[in-house]
């Protein structure tokens, strides 16, 4: 195949968002594969401003072109979706023209759906889907027909795929992955706690996350609502909460505060490093995925949350939803009915109570979760788009 690749995709990067992050490691893991590559993202306004290898902490370097596209996305607020529609157009006429003159050798990664106009270039094109069809996917199926190969990144996906006419033998499941080691430092519980001033003696009881995504509910109500009537009985309880954006430690202190938590009980962080936030995890004592019943979460997902959950070799309290037992399954996770806040502190409660229960579904998660690095995701995409 072509030594060199370009990934394509119009988001801010750095970000303080997911996405960011999942970029990053895309780009490092092919690159350690010793692919040339190049991320190419639109120049947008309210942008990270730090170096974004050195904000990744990428271990294995690649390039970086920013093309300009006015950002429609700061009238958001006056244009609606309208804002995106018009910066995402936008940005693909200066892609198309971009690649107008660059060498057809060159494999394009894409997750845009007008990603995949590039194959009218000339160029192969290889199209990443974290979602599945939806309500107006579907009208843009013959253009996303035209890439070479699909991966996504859950079955269910590529089921969704295969009876919109996609050819099966085309479309690569690929979960999302995590780097170990991240995850590898010698520091005790204690020691960590102690680092990071949390409560040294307390059951610490974990989210890492976003407190909502585009406004959905990302299952934090649930947790902390379940949290506080667990601590009424269990005051040596702490719950953490790590990653919140900007604004939301505020919404959220006002909703603990609602629900009678006293702040004592708590800890909110704002978004740090992927090497703070693995301590955060490892310095826990159970780590929670609340997630809520609804199509997104219940089918389109492979949070990098859970991978990274994993490797932290804490006990996992998560919803059980079908996107989930595709990775974990009962001997490497404590599932609960979802929106039931009173499953949830069941599960919890019996975790703090069992630590061999603890012990041994951390240490299968970890088991399984060294199959799922970013490099053996790489090795294995790459490997599948060059069987042309």
């Amino acid at each position: 195949m072509s030594t060199s690749i370009t990934v394509l995709c119009n988001t801010r990067f750095p970000s303080t968002a997911a996405h960011g992050a999942y970029l990053a490691r895309l780009c490092e893991s092919f690159s350690g594969q010793g692919i040339e590559v190049e991320l190419v993202v639109p120049k947008r306004f309210r942008e990270v401003h730090d170096n974004p290898l050195k904000y990744y902490s990428v271990k294995s370097p690649f390039k970086i072109k920013k093309l300009w596209s006015f950002d429609f996305l700061i009238f958001g607020s006056v244009l609606g979706r309208l804002a995106f529609v018009a910066q995402y157009v936008l940005f693909y006429l200066y892609v198309m023209l971009y690649f107008l003159f660059r060498s057809r050798k060159r494999i394009i990664y894409t997750m845009d759906n007008l990603g995949c106009l590039l194959t009218f270039l000339g160029y192969r094109v290889v199209f990443e889907t974290h979602v599945g069809i939806g309500s107006y996917r579907k009208y843009l199926l013959p253009l996303l027909m035209r890439a070479e190969r699909v991966i996504a990144v859950n079955s269910i996906i590529k089921e969704e795929f295969v009876r919109a006419g996609f050819r099966d033998e085309t479309i690569l499941v690929a979960p999302n992955g995590v780097d170990l080691k991240v995850f590898s430092g010698a520091e005790s519980r204690e020691q960590l706690r102690g680092d990071l001033k949390l409560p040294t003696t307390a059951k610490i009881i974990s989210y890492v996350g976003k407190y909502k995504t585009m406004g959905m509910d990302k299952g934090v109500d649930g947790l902390v609502t379940a949290f506080a009537s667990l601590h009424k009985n269990n005051k040596n309880t702490h719950l953490l909460i790590v990653g919140l954006a900007e604004g939301e430690k505020l919404e959220l202190v006002q909703v603990l505060s609602s629900i009678g938590a006293p702040s004592e009980a708590y800890t909110l962080i704002g978004h740090v490093s992927q090497s703070d936030v693995a301590q955060f995890m490892r310095a826990s004592d159970v780590l929670v995925m609340n997630y809520p019943n609804t199509d997104y979460y219940a089918n389109f997902m492979s949070p990098m949350k859970m991978f990274e959950y994993m490797a932290a070799r804490q006990p996992i309290v998560t919803s059980d939803l079908p996107s989930i037992r595709e990775i974990l399954d009962d001997t490497t996770a404590l599932f609960v009915r979802p929106d039931d806040e009173a499953s949830l502190e069941e599960v919890i409660l019996r975790l703090l109570n069992d630590e061999n229960l603890c012990l041994r579904l951390a240490s299968k998660a970890y088991e399984r979760v060294t199959t799922f690095t970013w490099q053996k995701r790489a090795g294995r995409i790459i490997e599948f788009i060059s069987n042309e």
